[in-house]
């Protein structure tokens, strides 16, 4: 049995973390055949993982356990645990717990018990469904993303062109979470969300709705959608729908997006570059570019393309003519 005594997260931000952890320095590690006590007297390891017996009594091998859930802690949920000061125990069921599953939140429990001889083992914690990626599997409340995607097909064409762009700027870590919710709603692995895909996703995400009601949201919602054509959510569609809910993005990812509308390299975004791009006459460009042109010098700098994210023109309003109830989620689509 190897005893670490020093698991500590690097200073990054969580969201930076790559999708591997691995555990390193082993220099104030010992190695023990059996559980016994460890080493006792000066205080070993970064303070704010310690486990709380280590120093007091002794860094014991439940000691790493400690450690090790506060690093989950510190990767789940953004930053190490709040004690209540009375109870001396995490109270779960604030929001910060809220986006973390069942199974998650009863590994933390275990692993962050203040008695070392009551905390889940290490060999028990691997064991762990949520360790073992065997929780359930079920899509989260869909309809903020849907909000998202009626108003993306309602936006101008150059936002939504705009905001696709973006979205394949993302990187692989970025994409994770996005990719995998793509996944779980595309029932049949095709890579796009038919109805009946997103009619099952939302009755498994919501049971309360009756199945004829949710049927004829998710119809409604295609419909306002898709006037005509493959009637289809594509993947690149689901991430641009996504973003423009707010999703923050690196500088460099919408530089990145920049470039592919500035063909030429020069720094500016002119009307034969953008009716390139989106396959559209130079009367048509025209007939929107003034709405993204803010200082009417006929191109548009970096800034103003920053601009194109921040929100759908007066037209793309004044095309939202009524709202539509979630059958599940008691919240509104606007179409």
């Amino acid at each position: 049995m190897v005893q670490h005594h020093s698991c500590q997260m690097p200073p990054v931000s969580p969201a930076m973390m790559p999708p591997e952890v691995k555990l390193i320095d082993f220099g104030l590690a010992m190695i023990t055949s059996h559980e016994v006590l460890g080493r006792s007297g000066s205080v070993i390891g970064s303070a704010d993982y310690l486990a709380p017996e280590a120093g007091q009594i002794s860094n014991l091998p439940a000691s790493d356990v400690w450690s090790a859930g506060m690093v989950l802690h510190a990767m789940l949920c953004g930053s190490l645990p709040k004690w209540d000061e009375n109870t001396k125990e995490l109270d779960f069921e604030t929001t910060v717990y809220k986006s973390l599953s069942s199974s998650a939140r009863d590994l933390l429990k275990g692993l962050l018990v203040l008695d070392p001889s009551q905390r889940l083992r290490a060999a028990a914690a691997l064991a762990h469904p949520w360790t073992q990626g065997l929780e359930s599997r079920t899509p989260k409340d869909l309809t903020p993303t849907l909000t998202s995607f009626v108003a993306f097909h309602r936006s101008a064409k150059l936002r939504r062109a705009a905001l696709a762009a973006l979205a394949t700027q993302l990187t692989s870590w970025q994409l994770r979470d996005l990719r995998e919710q793509f996944l779980l709603v595309d029932a049949n692995g095709d890579g796009r969300i038919s109805k009946e895909d997103l009619t099952m996703s939302i009755a498994l995400s919501s049971p309360g709705g009756a199945a004829e009601d949710v049927r004829s949201w998710v119809e409604a919602i295609f419909d306002s959608v898709f006037l005509e054509g493959d009637r289809h959510i594509e993947y690149t569609e689901w991430l641009a729908a996504v973003l423009q809910q707010g999703q923050c993005v690196s500088e460099e990812a919408v530089r990145a997006a920049f470039r592919i509308f500035d063909t030429d390299g020069d720094g500016y975004i002119c009307q034969g570059e953008l009716g390139q791009v989106l396959a559209q006459t130079p009367e048509e460009v025209a007939s929107f570019f003034s709405d993204f042109d803010t200082n009417g010098d006929g191109v548009l700098d970096f800034n103003e393309f920053k601009g194109i994210f921040a929100g759908g023109s007066d037209k793309d309003e004044a095309s939202v003519h009524f709202k539509l109830h979630s059958p599940c989620c008691h919240s509104v689509v606007s179409l």
